[in-house]
C-alpha cells in the first residue's frame, strides 16, 4: 500500500493494487455555501442541517405559527421572519447555536458545523436557496471514496487534490503484464500513468 497526503494534509490518497482510495486525515466538519438572494420565501419553508449529535430543520416562520412536526429525531430551529432580511435573520439565529458557525461573504452565507464527525452537509427541502457547495462531515481516517485504475499500481509519483475544486490528479508507476502467447509466457513491464478525476469527492 502506498500513501500520499494532499490538500494541506487534510486528506491522504492510498493505492492498493488497482484501487485508489481517499481518506480524511483529521476528520471534517459539515459545510455549505448558500445563496439566499432572489428567492421569495413562503411561510413554512425549511432546509436541513446536521451535526454528529443531531439532525435539524431550519424553519422560516413568517406569521408566528407553530413549528412543523417533521420527525421525532429532527429538532426544529425557528427563524423569525417578522422583520429583517433572510441573511440577517439566519445569522441572528445561528449566532445563538454553538454547534454551528455562520458568516456572510458577499451575500453568500457560509454555514459550518463546529463539530468534526459524520453528518450530512446542509441541504434544501423547499426554500429554493441555491446550495453552491456542500461538504459532508467525516470522522478522522474515514474512507471517503474509491476508484479504479487499469492495472496494478506500484508507486504514487505525485498526487494533488483540492477540496475547493474537487479535482484529483495522480501520476503513478503501473505494472503491466503483456501476454506473449500460450507457449511463451508474458512480458513484465512498467509504465507511467496520469489520471485526472473531476467530482471525486461528491
Amino acid at each position: 500500500m502506498h500513501v500520499k497526503f494532499v490538500d494541506n494534509n487534510n486528506f491522504y490518497i492510498s493505492i492498493n493494487g488497482p484501487t485508489i482510495s481517499i481518506y480524511t486525515s483529521f476528520g471534517l466538519s459539515a459545510f455549505s455555501i448558500i445563496n439566499t438572494t432572489n428567492v421569495e420565501l413562503v411561510h413554512g419553508s425549511y432546509f436541513f442541517i446536521s451535526s454528529p449529535n443531531r439532525n435539524y430543520c431550519v424553519w422560516f416562520d413568517m406569521i408566528g405559527d407553530d413549528p412543523p412536526d417533521i420527525d421525532i429525531n429532527t429538532e426544529v430551529i425557528r427563524v423569525d421572519m417578522s422583520s429583517g432580511t433572510v441573511s440577517e435573520n439566519l445569522i441572528s439565529t445561528f449566532n445563538t447555536i454553538s454547534e454551528f458557525n455562520i458568516t456572510n461573504d458577499y451575500d453568500l452565507l457560509e454555514l459550518q458545523c463546529t463539530i468534526i464527525g459524520n453528518c450530512k452537509a446542509p441541504h434544501d427541502y423547499n426554500t429554493g436557496f441555491n446550495f453552491l457547495y456542500q461538504l459532508d462531515g467525516y470522522d478522522p481516517n474515514e474512507l471517503v471514496k474509491t476508484d479504479q485504475f487499469e492495472g496494478s499500481i506500484v508507486e504514487i509519483l505525485d498526487a494533488d487534490y483540492s477540496s475547493s475544486t474537487d479535482r484529483l490528479e495522480l501520476l503513478v508507476k503501473r505494472f503491466k503484464k503483456t501476454e506473449l502467447g500460450v507457449d511463451v509466457g508474458y512480458l513484465k513491464e512498467f509504465d507511467f500513468v496520469y489520471k485526472s478525476v473531476n467530482n471525486w469527492f461528491f
